[in-house]
């Protein structure tokens, strides 16, 4: 794909107009707007210009690795109405307060908040199912 591989010389990365120039280029299509080019990489959710962040975990050792591919192997069991799985989940969540009156929706546009809040204590979240 165009927006992993190196940009034109002189430049840091690939912009619309440089992709749809590029695939003119190539011969992919006869012309093509940079407009267009936007609402492809829109559809499809690309963002090459975003990098996808991953929590790696510490050096895992054997005994970690055999402990997720059980856990992993649970989830793979076939449905049993006698055994079901249960997954459970919890989130730690800020409690805000609004501390201007949000200013009210109109025609082709949303209800709009301010971006002031006030702290308002912490709530754990559970989720199971």
């Amino acid at each position: 794909m165009l927006a992993c591989s190196t940009p034109p010389e002189g430049r840091k990365r690939w912009t619309l107009n440089l992709l749809a120039d590029k695939l003119v280029e190539l011969n992919v299509v006869d012309s093509i707007t940079s407009e267009y080019v936007r609402l492809v990489l829109k559809k499809n959710e690309l963002k090459p210009l975003f990098k996808e962040k991953l929590v790696i975990p510490p050096i895992a050792d054997a005994e970690f690795v055999c402990a997720m591919e059980d856990m992993i192997a649970v989830y793979k069991r076939p449905y049993d109405p006698q055994r079901p799985v249960v997954c459970f989940d919890e989130i730690l969540k800020q409690l805000v307060k609004e501390t201007r009156q949000p200013t009210p929706a109109r025609p082709g546009q949303n209800e709009r908040f301010d971006y002031e809040y006030e702290r308002n204590g912490t709530a754990n979240m559970f989720m199971i199912y």
